[in-house]
């Protein structure tokens, strides 16, 4: 979710401070989904945040671009999971929602009724190990 101009400015602190070419010499391995991690640019419009996305850098064309063929966020138990966050992502989702266009409807079975972190976490917290492979990843929303 960095724009663009953060790593400009990264590549000229490191040329500086390595005196070598391109990001001090050094390799940078960037991760995500474009189709979910747009800057965060405050009060901007549409257009003003794609403009600062990573893809508009003057740096853009020297990385090189892998892809990924395995979803690591679900279990191989939850193909039909994984489908439908590809169509959520590729946009391809029918919308059988009332509310709008912008609307998607969750499964009934991803929805959580009681509390988040007992589902996620377990109600008792006795093996500390597993921990560290356990999130709760949240957006931060401003409603108007």
């Amino acid at each position: 979710m960095t724009p663009h101009y953060d790593l400009s400015a990264v590549d000229r602190f490191l040329r500086d401070l390595m005196n070598s070419d391109l990001f001090g010499g050094r390799v940078f391995v960037l991760g995500g989904d474009w189709r979910q991690i747009l800057p965060v640019a405050v009060h901007a419009n549409r257009t003003t945040i794609i403009e600062t996305c990573l893809k508009n850098s003057p740096l853009w064309s020297i990385f090189k671009q892998f892809s990924l063929f395995r979803n690591m966020r679900t279990e191989p138990d939850e193909q039909d999971f994984a489908d439908w966050l590809l169509h959520l992502g590729n946009g391809s989702l029918t919308n059988n929602c009332q509310l709008g266009e912008h609307i998607v409807e969750i499964p009934e079975d991803r929805v959580v009724r009681d509390s988040i972190v007992d589902e996620i976490f377990g109600s008792s917290v006795t093996d500390m190990e597993n921990l560290s492979e356990k999130a709760i990843l949240c957006p931060q929303m401003k409603i108007p």
